[in-house]
């Protein structure tokens, strides 16, 4: 910068690093800048016909610097969407328990229904799915109706009725075909127990992305 020109002061700052680091704010921007020590100040100067468009620069960079990082964003929580999978859920399982308790269409719906390993592995994997919606007693279905319907609805809120209902039935029907096979065919369940663990496992998830949008990385 010309000596001879006139210099307009346009920042002041404590420290040589932190003067530095808005001089590269000048530099970035294509504007000429003098440094200059005052006796424990550090200024930064321009040539009048800059200092506009310097302090311009500045203080977008002031307000970038002091928005960062950003707020994680916020859910969109909207609440008739979790009723309407709790009271899809309810439906659901509330159904095929009155089917099932009176032995509707003559069927023992627990024994063509139920998850039983050796079935499974002999190709009856519909049983993973099905078994879901049967179950041993009236505590037995009240348990899942309850806090499958809670964790469903609230998943919900995050995810979306379809994602939190699908996704909690298919993750369940996953844990039977996996525990048939774990058990090389011996196990035998009943229940809509595994996919209320899977919506909790939704609900989780969803939680942890909306605290951490990155996915969680560290670097």
């Amino acid at each position: 910068m010309d000596e001879a020109s006139e210099l307009v002061e346009v920042d002041r700052r404590p420290s040589r690093e932190q003067s530095r680091e808005r001089a590269l704010v000048l530099e970035a921007a294509g504007v000429e800048y003098a440094h200059r020590d005052l006796g424990g100040e550090w200024v930064l100067l321009v040539r009048g016909r800059d200092a506009e468009r310097a302090r311009r620069e500045l203080s977008s960079y002031t307000d970038e610097s002091e928005a960062w990082p950003p707020p994680p964003p916020r859910a969109r929580v909207v609440p008739t969407v979790g009723t309407s999978a709790a009271l899809l859920w309810t439906l659901t399982l509330g159904t095929f328990w009155l089917l099932q308790s009176a032995d509707a269409f003559g069927a023992d719906w627990a024994r063509l229904g139920r998850s039983q390993g050796s079935m499974i592995d002999g190709g009856e994997w519909w049983r993973a799915w099905t078994s879901l919606t049967l179950h041993a007693d009236g505590p037995h279905v009240a348990g899942n109706l309850l806090f499958g319907s809670l964790f469903v609805g609230v998943a919900s809120q995050y995810c979306g009725t379809g994602i939190a209902f699908l996704g909690a039935v298919t993750c369940g029907a996953a844990g039977n075909a996996v525990n048939a096979w774990l058990r090389a065919g011996t196990s035998t369940s009943l229940g809509a127990s595994t996919a209320v663990f899977a919506a909790l496992g939704l609900l989780v998830g969803a939680q942890a992305r909306r605290r951490h949008p990155d996915g969680g990385r560290r670097f």
